[in-house]
């Protein structure tokens, strides 16, 4: 049995062979048979980005998520492959990207699944997903900029409007001058050239570029008055009474801040009468 040591690699390259030759049905069950029995191979993490690639490309879209999610718990660093596998640089690089590219995925399929189904329970863990994603990528800062924003509107979603104004307001506050430039990531697996250009377009217009900060600002000052308004509900607070709660100095806060950044804010007025409003239904006339 001289040959044993070569089962592993012989037969994870049956399984990319068929993949590469556009022989789907036979390459999963080769990748699933080579990473059942060598699961610690070096490749297996490209082996198990080729399984993912296999379902989106028959549209299994769930299926795919699925695969993503394995892929991510396997390689992720801490996981026994990567402390297998961890003396080989070039070997943690790919899997780190494998990584990325597929948690990156994750939490937009979740996001896309509760807005469709109005699902709680999807948002949730598109919000878990997006966190994890932030967690082990921060310096991938267009990312984060874009997830924290999806993370806001999911947020206000779910009435966790406390939350929501965090995320609106990392997305306002942000230097993007420091930032890289940005560049279009687009993964084109599986599409012809019609589906290719659709996305393209859309990838544009949902672009973190896209994103403004001014809006991003005024919809944190939504928040934080929603915020406001369910806390003195809770609380079955009067306007007066309301008036020194932590989250309505919060809110005026933010205003003035909003007001000093953004002076030319089309939004601008009407926040002032808001912040007015607060002052005069609290009547405190000489604010």
């Amino acid at each position: 049995h001289g040959h044993r040591e070569y089962e592993d690699e012989v037969i994870y390259k049956v399984g990319m062979k068929n993949f590469n030759h556009g022989q789907y049905d036979q390459a999963v069950l080769a990748l699933n048979t080579a990473l059942k029995n060598f699961p610690y191979y070096l490749e297996a993490p490209l082996a198990q980005q080729m399984v993912v690639s296999c379902y989106v490309v028959r549209k299994k879209y769930e299926r795919a998520n699925k695969e993503r999610e394995k892929l991510v718990a396997r390689y992720k660093s801490g996981s026994e492959w990567a402390n297998r596998n961890g003396t080989d640089a070039v070997a943690m690089e790919i899997a780190s990207n494998q990584v990325k590219k597929a948690l990156s995925s994750i939490p937009i399929y979740y996001h896309a699944e509760g807005q469709k189904k109005k699902s709680k329970e999807m948002y949730e863990k598109a919000l878990q997903r997006y966190q994890q994603y932030i967690n082990l990528f921060p310096d991938e800062k267009w990312k984060v900029y874009e997830f924290k924003y999806n993370m806001a509107e999911i947020c206000n979603s779910l009435r966790m409007y406390e939350k929501a104004a965090v995320n609106y307001d990392y997305v306002a506050t942000q230097d993007l001058k420091t930032y890289p430039r940005y560049k279009m990531e687009l993964d084109t697996f599986g599409m012809d050239q019609e589906e290719i250009e659709k996305k393209k377009l859309e990838r544009k217009k949902s672009s973190p570029v896209a994103i403004s900060q001014e809006d991003a600002g005024y919809n944190a000052i939504v928040a934080l008055e929603n915020l406001r308004k369910q806390t003195m509900q809770a609380q079955n607070l009067t306007e007066e009474q309301s008036f020194t709660l932590p989250e309505t100095n919060k809110l005026i806060d933010y205003i003035n801040n909003f007001s000093t950044r953004f002076p030319k804010n089309a939004n601008a007025p009407e926040v002032m009468y808001l912040a007015g409003n607060v002052y005069f239904a609290a009547k405190k006339y000489d604010q």
